[in-house]
């Protein structure tokens, strides 16, 4: 992966936000630090369970939202 200064400026953020997201990653095993920078884990299980479980997360503060406006 990028470096976090190249990323963050590809992505318009800060370093710090960056940094951020990789740790939340790593935690939960999406990506893994090795002693050449981080990688993508080769288990695509993982992978796919973390995306599982961001969309779902994503849906439900959509629906909240959307609730909000509603009332």
């Amino acid at each position: 992966m990028p470096s976090y200064t190249e990323l963050a400026k590809e992505a318009g953020s800060s370093p710090e936000t960056v940094r951020k997201a990789f740790r939340e990653l790593q935690h939960y095993g999406v990506i893994e630090k090795m002693r050449r920078g981080y990688f993508v884990t080769a288990d695509e299980a993982v992978v796919m369970a973390y995306r599982q479980q961001y969309l779902t997360t994503i849906e439900k503060k959509y629906l909240v939202a959307k609730a909000k406006v509603e009332i």
